[in-house]
């Protein structure tokens, strides 16, 4: 197993960087790197967890060797981070941030149950109705206006719904004063 500073040389080499241009990215001199790689410097945490952020090195491989050499969770969030975003996609982040916490872990939620074709996975189809399946492939058929004058109209039935119920509750639950129902004497 090799030491910490034959790991650090690795890395440098791996981005082909001069100890320079390695020490610029992680906020040390080129002397410092060869003095790590040499093994002649302790390296700090600080040192460590700038390694890891420029280079997306897993912690574990880089302090005691075990493990894969590069974290792919971070190679992947690094790379999508840095491809520019298109208008759509800031939009789309914009609105995200306007979100609460549980908003945003239900729509990560609904998107996990997603398949890259935008389809909702054989899994979760299997939680929803036939009916509630086939609402779901026409919605999606629509293009943006058509799918808010939808929700305006089921938005409006769902009020109309909760309106209708809480008149009937209210008018079960209107008793005349020797007890018997109000309703029953209208009627």
């Amino acid at each position: 197993m090799s030491d910490i500073g034959s790991r650090i040389k690795e890395i440098r080499k791996d981005h082909a960087l001069t100890q320079e241009k390695f020490g610029e990215r992680i906020g040390l001199k080129d002397s410092a790197v060869s003095m790590l790689e040499k093994n002649d410097r302790r390296l700090t945490e600080s040192v460590i967890k700038n390694i890891i952020s420029q280079f997306c090195v897993n912690e574990m491989w880089l302090k005691d060797g075990a493990g894969e050499k590069y974290n792919e969770g971070l190679l992947k969030k690094k790379t999508i981070l840095s491809e520019p975003l298109s208008s759509q996609q800031i939009s789309v982040l914009e609105k995200i941030q306007t979100l609460s916490p549980a908003q945003q872990e239900e729509l990560l939620n609904n998107l996990d149950r997603m398949d890259i074709s935008g389809n909702v996975s054989a899994n979760s189809l299997k939680e929803l109705s036939q009916d509630e399946n086939e609402l779901l492939k026409c919605y999606r058929k629509l293009n943006s206006k058509d799918k808010d004058e939808i929700l305006s109209f089921i938005n409006f039935k769902i009020f109309n719904s909760e309106s209708i119920k809480k008149k009937e509750k209210s008018l079960n639950c209107s008793h005349d004063k020797d007890g018997s129902d109000i309703h029953s004497k209208i009627v």
